[in-house]
């Protein structure tokens, strides 16, 4: 017990400096491509990236790592297969999304712009009706499940990726890549939505385990981002763009300390 307690600290500590990292190393490209305008530099940009999934990768199978070990040790049926689905669901969103950016990005130099809203809507309300299912099937057809919902290894990461490939794209060709930026952006923010929702399946006991300066902070900037993310959208849509970029920015920034801080929220 005490040797897989210890295990777990390790796995925690790695998780928190890659984490730390990876957020770096995202500041730095942004730095790189919006400010010095390096978008030339291929060869340095391509490094960055590659070294940035990798270090995404690694973040996210860290962070997997607990709630796997808990899901083994659930015996309520109810629990496990909430979590199954909410895994199915983030993996899904992220699958469609990527997909979907992949398919309008082969279909640009030959389609009409028709054809390609038609794929872009398609998919948004594919991703929509998955929400709303999963929804459906957590809150009324399982019973209520004991442990919290509110995970983010297997949502919390999936929408900061999107999120973060959004901005990375939008900023590297704006005029090209806008699109894709808006759905990643979306797609991200549909992701938190749910995450927010699932609060609602904490019990009062959890709420109370979970309280505390770390945890009010981690809401407040799960808020904030989700309301900056909106009127990024709204300005966006409206031609606003420096209005647009900067909600933008404070998006990313307070959800990936959201992030951060929610290795430690649970103590």
């Amino acid at each position: 017990m005490t040797q897989s307690f210890s295990d777990m600290c390790i796995i925690c500590q790695s998780h928190f400096i890659l984490t730390c990292i990876l957020i770096a190393g995202l500041l730095t490209l942004i730095i790189l491509l919006d400010y010095y305008k390096l978008q030339k530099k291929k060869k340095l940009i391509g490094i960055f990236k590659g070294v940035l999934i990798t270090l995404g990768c690694a973040v996210f199978s860290l962070g997997l790592v607990e709630p796997i070990m808990d899901l083994g040790d659930v015996t309520d049926i109810s629990t496990y297969f909430a979590v199954i689905i909410i895994g199915a669901l983030a993996a899904a969103i992220l699958a469609i999304s990527i997909l979907t950016i992949i398919i309008l990005e082969r279909m640009r130099v030959t389609s009409k712009k028709k054809s390609l809203y038609a794929v872009l809507f398609s998919a948004i309300g594919f991703m929509g009706a998955i929400i709303v299912t999963a929804v459906v099937l957590i809150t009324f057809l399982l019973p209520a499940p004991p442990k919290n919902l509110h995970l983010a290894p297997f949502i919390g990461f999936p929408a900061l990726f999107l999120l973060s490939f959004g901005t990375v794209m939008v900023i590297y060709d704006e005029s090209k890549l806008v699109m894709y930026h808006g759905f990643a952006a979306g797609s991200s923010w549909l992701l938190t939505t749910l995450n927010v929702v699932l609060l609602f399946s904490m019990t009062e006991i959890q709420m109370t385990e979970f309280s505390g300066i770390l945890h009010t902070f981690h809401i407040l900037c799960g808020a904030i981002g989700l309301l900056a993310g909106f009127l990024s959208a709204l300005f966006g849509i409206s031609g606003q763009r420096k209005l647009a970029k900067i909600t933008g920015y404070i998006t990313l920034s307070v959800w990936w300390s959201a992030y951060l801080v929610s290795s430690f929220v649970a103590g």
